[in-house]
């Protein structure tokens, strides 16, 4: 894969079939910018998610992506536990 030709936004999403909760940003607080990347880079980003108060209990998704800010347009995603423009880390428990 080549360099990305712009800077692209993580997003990490908390969410079924309504967004319960998110966090975007550039990677590792703009400290690792996608255009900078070379492959085999491990790149280190952490994310705290804030988990709307109105979320019934339940398990809820945790995905994470890549995307244009500019234009919204996200990454495609490959390889395991990924569909189209997401990975999913697993699932998060929301407790009453």
């Amino acid at each position: 894969m080549a360099r990305p030709p712009t800077n692209w936004s993580v997003f990490v999403h908390v969410s079924d079939d309504t967004l319960r909760g998110q966090s975007d940003g550039y990677p590792a607080c703009g400290a690792r910018p996608t255009s900078r990347w070379q492959r085999g880079d491990l790149i280190v980003d952490s994310h705290s998610v804030r988990i709307d108060p109105a979320t019934p209990p339940g398990q809820y998704p945790l995905r994470v992506g890549l995307y244009d800010s500019g234009s919204g347009q996200r990454v495609p995603a490959s390889g395991a536990d990924t569909a189209g423009d997401h990975a999913t880390l697993g699932a998060i428990t929301v407790r009453p």
